[in-house]
């Protein structure tokens, strides 16, 4: 019983080291972005923006991007480099778990949808918490229907 567990320790904790590689990339993306954005200049410069104004998605918009662009690019790194380790629901849940820390750390899980731009700051919040496991139900949904294309026929 006890060696069952020491190999599943030793099987992911890769996909472990590949989360913490992606949770600093997107930290230093999301640094990076705040001090570059044009979202970020075009918000300030609008005038009469409120709480409710539609110019906040523009804004869930940019940040869901900058949340699940480095996701893909580090789970398909992970599926590239390390293809004898498992790549399952659980290689997933261990990658996304220093994303979720570190969300849980700089944003502290912001969930109030009372105005717009709560809605925008609650859903950027989910997805990071969230965006490994969205990219890898993607990656396996491709799988799938690219194996079955009779599924993908609707007549």
């Amino acid at each position: 019983m006890l060696s069952d567990l020491k190999g599943l320790q030793v099987k992911y904790i890769p996909a472990l080291a590949f989360g913490l590689i992606l949770a600093i990339l997107t930290f230093y993306i999301f640094q990076l972005s705040a001090s570059l954005s044009f979202t970020l200049q075009f918000l300030i410069a609008t005038e009469n923006l409120t709480e409710n104004s539609p110019q906040w998605l523009l804004l869930l918009v940019q940040d869901n991007l900058i949340a699940l662009l480095p996701a893909l690019l580090v789970v398909s790194a992970y599926r590239r480099l390390l293809p004898r380790f498992p790549f399952n629901w659980l290689t997933a849940i261990f990658m996304q778990l220093p994303m979720i820390y570190l969300t849980y750390r700089v944003d502290s899980f912001s969930m109030k949808f009372a105005s717009l731009i709560e809605v925008v700051l609650s859903l950027v919040s989910i997805i990071n918490c969230s965006s490994v496991l969205i990219i890898y139900a993607l990656m396996q949904s491709v799988n799938y229907f690219g194996k079955n294309k009779r599924a993908l026929n609707f007549s």
